[in-house]
């Protein structure tokens, strides 16, 4: 997996932005259902 920080060199046009705009929203809400999980599982 390539860090998200890193462009697309094969997309120059504006498809790019709305990827990392993807890539970006689909990685925060990852991380936000992680971060629920272990708190959850620390909860019990």
């Amino acid at each position: 997996m390539y860090p998200i920080s890193v462009p697309f060199p094969c997309i120059p046009d504006r498809s790019a932005d709305a990827m990392t705009a993807a890539l970006y929203r689909a990685g925060s809400g990852l991380a936000a259902v992680i971060i629920g999980w272990t708190n959850a599982a620390r909860s019990f």
